[in-house]
């Protein structure tokens, strides 16, 4: 059986990807803490920090790096929150990076944004998910 990390990354269950190669798959979080919420997710199934290979590893901060150029580039922002969960706070299951864009104006106690959740609808998210495509020609 299959985790839902494994059917995200992997893309059997629908994403709205702004990245993928061999390895990963970056898409939006569909329950975001702010806009452009992205997730890096290995297409192989490790469930957490300590089971990445180092080259994998090495692959997925990579990918961050520019992922995070994208995202100031694409939401005129210079704070970008980088979340991992490990162990029974790893709701996937599957090893997965949050990237979560963050308006400096915000409080941090205050991380997730009811709004930004309510408003997630597809026509929102494909938008979004255009907005950091477009970036990333350019990160």
């Amino acid at each position: 059986m299959t985790c839902i990390g494994c059917n995200l990354a992997n893309r059997v269950m629908n994403t709205y990807t702004v990245y993928e190669n061999d390895n990963l798959n970056v898409f939006l979080d569909l329950f975001p803490y702010s806009e452009g919420h992205l997730l890096i997710l290995p297409k192989a199934h490790y469930e957490s920090l300590d089971d990445l290979p180092e080259d994998l590893l090495c692959e997925i901060m990579s990918c961050a790096q520019t992922m995070m150029k994208a995202l100031k580039k694409a939401f005129d922002i210079e704070n970008i929150i980088v979340l991992q969960n490990n162990g029974e706070i790893n709701s996937l299951k599957h090893y997965h990076l949050h990237l979560v864009p963050h308006d400096k104006n915000h409080d941090l106690s205050t991380l997730y944004d009811p709004k930004v959740h309510d408003a997630n609808d597809e026509a929102t998210l494909t938008q979004i998910q255009s907005k950091i495509i477009e970036a990333l020609k350019h990160a």
